[in-house]
């Protein structure tokens, strides 16, 4: 057992316990890792690691992930946005947290200029213009903010070869500003 032996075992327990402190003292990374293992969701740190059956706990799992969006974590935020809008993991759809996870992540991935983001902000745009569209789930319909959300999402930088799309999200606008 020399030190650059290839030794493929892992310490599991051991692992779990220092990423558990981890996240006991705030650390985000950690907060979403813990989050990703128990909620099976892939993720980069730690990719070996897996958490056996009667270790993965589904409300443990929600329990970091919206510790770690809290402590700043962008795919956090997403996910959690994500869970409130759709119901994900055991969670009562809530479209009030659902807006304010996607803004959140919408204002800190526009004036970042990290390539490696999620999701496009005019999709997040889209997604905040269809929950005040429709309300329900504790949101209240808001054709205003709805029709604000949507001409935010036309300024922005298209995609190539989407002239379709955009004429969609023009008739969408004026169906929103129409509700006026």
């Amino acid at each position: 057992m020399g030190r650059f032996e290839e030794d493929k075992s892992q310490d599991t327990n051991s692992a779990i316990f220092h990423l558990t402190t981890a996240a006991d003292c705030g650390l985000s990374s950690a907060e979403f890792t813990l989050a990703c293992l128990h909620l099976n969701i892939y993720h980069d740190e730690l990719k070996e690691l897996q958490l056996n059956d009667n270790l993965m706990s589904e409300s443990e799992g929600v329990e970091y992930l919206e510790k770690a969006a809290k402590h700043g974590s962008i795919a956090a935020i997403l996910q959690v946005a994500q869970a409130f809008h759709n119901g994900y993991y055991g969670v009562n759809k809530d479209w009030l947290k659902a807006e304010k996870y996607y803004s959140k992540y919408n204002e800190l991935t526009s004036a970042s200029s990290d390539l490696s983001i999620q999701e496009p902000g005019y999709n997040i745009l889209s997604k905040i213009a269809e929950l005040y569209q429709h309300g329900g789930h504790g949101l209240k319909q808001d054709p205003l903010k709805s029709g604000t959300c949507t001409m935010r999402r036309l300024k922005q930088p298209w995609p190539q070869e989407n002239g379709r799309l955009a004429n969609k999200w023009f008739m969408l606008a004026e169906e929103v500003w129409a509700l006026l």
